[in-house]
């Protein structure tokens, strides 16, 4: 409902299911993994224990004993499986009897082809307690970018040891389900890409807590398909919320917590979210927040955010640059609460922004940042918004506004700006 702030529920249940006539591996040992795989090049992993070795029944009659720890294990199914009515054949992988506590998986590159790889993992299911990670367990970083993973559904036991989940899950396109395990972070601390790229990923539960989360960078970004997210009442130890949301291009609101917290960053937080119309800001602000550049751009048919003062800081320099820029329908009055080094709402020749109103409240802006400091051209401001804009800037010499495109700019008190140190452009 917007307007008002619902607590995710504790508990959540699946949306997904398996098919009916898919290998069912959900049954699975303390120390053990599963995995669901189908017809591909090649399926190609690693595994850490603590110490010894364990074994791999790839599930088409090979069993491999004696495998080590952190080294690259491939194979190609070529025979046996089961058809599903889906159309392709599926293998049940089986990881197990290990002399030690499994603390890692992470898929791996094969050497059957040097670009892009399709990782054929359908559904894994995790019995393995002891994860002390899962960063990059279903992404490989060395192939630079060329990767994707047709897993759907993954299932974790717990992230009680559990402290980094770095690209985790980046690139699963095909993701359709995730669930928390014990609807907690557990000791996780670094989500950071951990779900980037999930271009199916329609809805999420959040836990209601962040717990040891300190960084929201990239953790959504790109999940084309994302509609919505229920942020926890607090913020917790966040201080990164760079690229959040950037390229959720499904997105249609979002409603933060009441306050910033320990927020210090909102870079390109919804960067592209083409579908964003309401954002709900916390109505206190973060006193070290200073890098907000991006955080609306191409943002086109936002029309409302509530506490948009409160971004940024009033004690420290906050850079605003492409802040708003190509936000075709906002036309609410714009009030920005933060000294500034630099600001960037504007629009394009032929693409006239709908802003009517921008008022600097912070006084002792000192704008270090490149010519032009201010930037507002191409928004719908005549020539008494101009006026008020050039009262609200401070008096500081070399410094340089972009009114070019706006209404007012051939009518304006052009000297007002001019007898404070500024250059005007337009």
């Amino acid at each position: 409902m917007i307007g008002s702030f619902h607590l995710p529920s504790s508990a959540s249940s699946s949306s997904w299911a398996p098919p009916a006539d898919w290998i069912n591996i959900s049954s699975v040992a303390n120390n053990e993994i599963h995995l669901l795989v189908t017809n591909g090049v090649a399926t190609s992993f690693s595994v850490n224990t603590l110490s010894g070795t364990y074994s791999i029944d790839w599930g088409d009659g090979m069993i491999e004993t004696s495998r080590v720890s952190d080294t690259i294990y491939t194979h190609q199914h070529s025979s046996g499986g089961v058809t599903c009515s889906e159309g392709y054949k599926t293998w049940k992988v089986r990881i197990y009897g290990a002399s030690s506590t499994i603390t890692r998986f992470r898929i791996r590159r094969h050497t059957f082809c040097s670009s892009t790889q399709i990782i054929p993992i359908l559904w894994a299911v995790f019995g393995t307690t002891g994860l002390t990670t899962i960063e990059s367990a279903f992404y490989d970083s060395s192939a630079n970018g060329a990767q994707a993973c047709m897993l759907r559904s993954v299932t974790f036991p717990t992230f009680a040891n559990t402290t980094g989940a770095n690209s985790a899950l980046a690139n699963c396109t095909a993701l359709v389900d995730f669930q928390f395990p014990n609807s907690s972070w557990g000791a996780i601390t670094d989500p950071v890409n951990m779900f980037a790229g999930c271009t199916s990923l329609s809805k999420l539960t959040l836990p209601s807590s962040w717990g040891g989360v300190t960084s929201l960078m990239f953790t959504f970004a790109n999940c084309s398909s994302l509609t919505s997210l229920k942020f926890p009442t607090s913020f917790g130890s966040i201080t990164s919320l760079y690229a959040t949301f950037q390229g959720c291009s499904a997105l249609h609101h979002m409603l933060f917590p009441s306050s910033w917290g320990s927020v210090t960053e909102t870079r390109a937080t919804f960067a592209s979210c083409f579908s964003l119309v309401l954002v709900s800001l916390p109505a206190q602000v973060s006193s070290g927040m200073t890098l907000c550049e991006y955080m609306f751009y191409k943002c086109y048919n936002l029309t409302t955010v509530t506490n948009l003062s409160k971004v940024g800081s009033n004690t420290i320099q906050s850079d605003f640059n492409l802040f708003m820029s190509d936000m075709d329908f906002f036309s609410s009055p714009i009030q920005i609460g933060a000294k500034l080094t630099k600001l960037g709402i504007f629009g394009s020749a032929g693409a006239l922004l709908k802003i009517t109103s921008i008022r600097l409240l912070a006084t002792g802006s000192a704008f270090t940042g490149s010519s032009p400091q201010v930037d507002v051209s191409y928004t719908s401001l005549n020539a008494s918004a101009l006026n008020i804009l050039f009262i609200d800037l401070p008096t500081i010499a070399g410094k340089t506004i972009n009114i070019m495109g706006c209404p007012g700019a051939a009518t304006c008190t052009r000297s007002t700006a001019i007898n404070k140190g500024w250059t005007i452009i337009g």
